[in-house]
């Protein structure tokens, strides 16, 4: 787990993103035991860890863990979104396509708008690393 957690979070500087400059001397270190987990309002189940900026306002990074079975129906983002999955097993099916799995390692980016319904897999649960160009909303699609 640990070496599939390392080469997860080592894709993070290839997600093609820049954020803000990290002050000169600051420092963030949070073992995972230490991480501030809180529940994820609107889906039962699951929970979030914000690592940097405000999901409310704008572009952040968060994990999200999810327990296994979770189903989120189609819906769209405003703001797009690239991810990194640490462990279990998500699924994404993309514009009414055939859902796709993503196991331990595998990336994804997705502009906003694009229409999609995700799952965690059943048998474990799903830790998933976001990057967020703004604020975090879902919009729910008709099936």
């Amino acid at each position: 787990m640990k070496r599939i957690l390392l080469g997860a979070l080592a894709l993070i500087p290839a997600l093609g993103f820049a954020q803000e400059r990290i002050a000169a001397g600051s420092r963030v270190l949070w073992p995972a035991s230490e991480l501030r987990w809180e529940v994820m309002p609107g889906l039962p189940g699951a929970l979030q860890a914000r690592l940097w900026g405000d999901p409310v306002r704008t572009d952040h990074g968060v994990l999200y863990k999810w327990k296994a079975g979770t189903d989120v129906p189609p819906h769209t983002h405003t703001f797009g979104d690239r991810g990194v999955i640490v462990s279990g097993i998500l699924t994404l099916a993309v514009e009414g396509g055939a859902p796709r799995e993503f196991p331990p390692g595998s990336y994804f980016s997705l502009a906003g708008g694009v229409r999609h319904a995700t799952t965690c897999r059943q048998g474990a649960d799903c830790v998933f690393f976001i990057l967020r160009e703004g604020r975090f909303d879902a919009v729910m699609q008709k099936p």
